[in-house]
């Protein structure tokens, strides 16, 4: 049958109309049935109420159910679910944020366990973060947790609880904030009346022993020395130890305030570690005792007769220690090396950076067979002043790391070499100025080579002291070329 329909209005014919569009139109009229409906391939026009189509027209609702009756018969009935079998999104919404509740319980655990003095990251630190998550997050949640179960643990029954354990989990933590850190200044007032307690002390070499431990592995350089853990593991033990019993109550509160040794302290530091380094040595014989020194940044080689370095003043306020024997490459092999580089960067799109640059000293080790290389340039007016580098930002380091990286990987090619590993860039101090160090290893023709490139900026200038050794000679020259970078010392020129 055709499903076009018209109504009459008066002598007038309305439509044409859908089913549904017709019955919408009659719902409207209080005596609808009456109203005159003609329906395209039938005979004359007939009443609405004659048509059978239409008679769902007619339906009406039941009866209301008494409450008592209703909630009896509603409790009775399974609650829908979704495809997956869970109760809906609600719930899993009220989940979600019961669960970010314990995850910021959490962070606020681990940062305050890690303020301790001499924390330091451990299984037991882990559960002790864990343990105090924990309890902040059922304690603040027992009242709303009651509440919710008193209301049947509907989820849209949800937001008043979910409210009122997030008020009370904030409050809490601020209270257990705030009875960390009155403990910690309570620590630390102790600390400064009495040396450390047996248990402090024990705190002490945990987090001193583990400290060491972690910048020595970290070190780029020693990952290329051929250390053993067992060597770093008695090396640290004997300098945790050795300066527990060295701390006066004045150090123990600088070190429990700032997390760092004092002045006073360093220099303990660097009395204590000749006798460490032999004690490494000595139960681990196949380490040199060159390496923990020179992988501590700081010599400490045994006082002999005759020093196998000699002290060099160059122009411009430097003063380095250099090996003795170790040859000067002179002015005609000089300006060879120079315009390589200068054509090396050209090629490669680089080019020559702005600025005066001149070489103050190059030398090479001997004897010749080896490999190991010492070049200083200077460079006015500088690319970058003291103040830019102070207040560079994590961002902007992380910048002109891919753009040396990159510029590395334009220019060693050009000189026949590769870059292997890319160790990155950092911020650091030489002779107390700040100092941008890049470490990294290419190839070589015997082999690959560790570099190290330190750039000093200050007012005036801008020193490129460039540090490298073959790779297979690590045990003979890493401790040398430590050596050598802990003298240099820059000052203020003119």
């Amino acid at each position: 049958m055709s499903d076009r329909w018209y109504y009459a209005d008066g002598d007038r014919p309305v439509g044409p109309f859908s089913m549904k569009e017709l019955a919408d139109a009659l719902n409207r009229s209080p005596n609808w049935k009456e109203v005159l409906v003609w329906r395209e391939g039938d005979g004359d026009w007939r009443r609405a109420g004659n048509f059978s189509e239409l008679d769902y027209l007619n339906a009406t609702p039941p009866p209301i159910p008494q409450p008592d009756s209703f909630d009896r018969r509603i409790a009775n009935e399974p609650r829908p679910r979704d495809s997956s079998g869970s109760t809906g999104p609600a719930r899993k919404t009220v989940l979600l944020i019961v669960g970010l509740f314990f995850l910021a319980a959490l962070i606020l655990a681990i940062f305050l366990e890690m303020r301790k003095p001499f924390a330091t990251w451990s299984n037991l630190a882990y559960a002790h973060a864990v343990g105090a998550a924990l309890g902040l997050w059922l304690l603040s949640g027992l009242l709303p947790i009651a509440v919710w179960a008193f209301r049947r643990f509907r989820a849209n029954n949800a937001g008043g609880p979910l409210y009122a354990w997030f008020v009370l989990l904030v409050g809490l933590g601020g209270l257990y904030a705030f009875g960390q850190h009155y403990e910690l200044e309570q620590k630390i007032e102790q600390y400064g009346r009495t040396a450390l307690t047996d248990k402090h002390r024990q705190g002490f070499i945990v987090g001193a022993r583990n400290g060491c431990i972690k910048t020595q592995r970290q070190d780029p350089l020693t990952r290329q020395a051929g250390i053993t853990d067992a060597q770093i593991s008695s090396y640290c033990e004997c300098y945790a130890n050795a300066l527990a019993d060295q701390l006066t109550p004045d150090e123990v509160v600088y070190y429990a305030k700032f997390g760092k040794p004092s002045a006073t302290t360093q220099r303990k530091i660097e009395d204590l570690l000749p006798t460490c380094i032999r004690t490494a040595v000595g139960k681990q014989s196949a380490a040199p005792e060159q390496l923990f020194q020179a992988t501590q940044g700081t010599a400490h080689a045994e006082t002999r007769n005759v020093s196998h370095f000699v002290a060099v003043k160059l122009p411009r306020g430097i003063e380095l220690h250099l090996p003795r024997g170790w040859y000067l490459i002179g002015p005609d092999l000089n300006r060879l090396i120079e315009m390589s580089s200068e054509a090396a960067l050209d090629l490669s799109g680089i080019g020559m950076a702005e600025g005066q640059r001149t070489n103050l000293i190059a030398a090479n080790s001997m004897p010749t067979s080896t490999y190991a290389a010492v070049r200083v340039d200077s460079t006015i007016p500088p690319s970058a002043s003291p103040s830019e580098l102070a207040t560079a930002t994590t961002a902007e380091i992380a910048e002109l790391e891919r753009e040396t990286r990159a510029n590395l990987l334009k220019n060693l090619p050009m000189q026949g070499n590769q870059l292997i590993d890319f160790y990155g860039v950092r911020i650091d101090k030489i002779s107390d100025r700040l100092s941008v160090v890049t470490e990294y290893r290419r190839s070589g023709p015997k082999g690959p080579v560790i570099v190290q490139l330190n750039q000093i900026f200050t007012d005036k200038q801008e020193i490129a002291i460039n540090l490298s050794y073959r790779e297979s000679e690590t045990a003979i020259w890493k401790p040398v070329i430590a050596r050598i970078r802990q003298s240099i010392v820059v000052t203020r020129w003119p």
